[in-house]
């Protein structure tokens, strides 16, 4: 088992495209894009993906769980959504109203049930600046009648 998964990593059949780094506004929402690939043999199967605020497995770091949102840490709740569709390849994480807690590293998990599932080394780190984005409001020019 262990040759063959070593076999699909260095064949590129297990990879992902996502950025080092994404940077988003205090309580505006972050984007970290994300498309993933797998072996072909598991294209029917059903599957979960899972983004972690870490930089391995943990239970209690889990922001995103596509098919039990319970089990995602409390502080993520309500708060993280996948941008795209999980069976289109596309594992694109959505924060909403991020703050400076959510700052960190970030990576994806898929699982396809059994022993078919693969962490995907690529961490993506998040950063939260302040935000900046105020609008600005010009004076208009009143005209009676118009």
């Amino acid at each position: 088992f262990l040759l063959s998964l070593l076999q699909a990593v260095v064949s590129g059949q297990w990879s992902v495209d996502n950025p080092l780094d994404v940077t988003a506004q205090n309580g505006l929402c972050a984007q970290i894009p994300c498309h993933y690939r797998y072996p072909s043999d598991l294209n029917n199967k059903s599957r979960t993906g899972i983004w972690y605020n870490s930089e391995r497995d943990n239970k209690d770091s889990v922001a995103f769980h596509s098919k039990k949102p319970s089990l995602e840490s409390t502080k993520f709740q309500h708060r993280t959504r996948l941008s795209g569709v999980l069976r289109d390849n596309d594992c694109s994480l959505v924060i909403d109203n991020v703050t400076q807690q959510d700052a960190g590293p970030y990576f994806f998990r898929v699982k396809f049930g059994g022993r078919n599932s693969y962490s995907y080394p690529t961490v993506t780190q998040l950063h939260v600046t302040d935000f900046t984005d105020k609008p600005t409001i010009f004076p208009a020019e009143m005209v009676a009648g118009q």
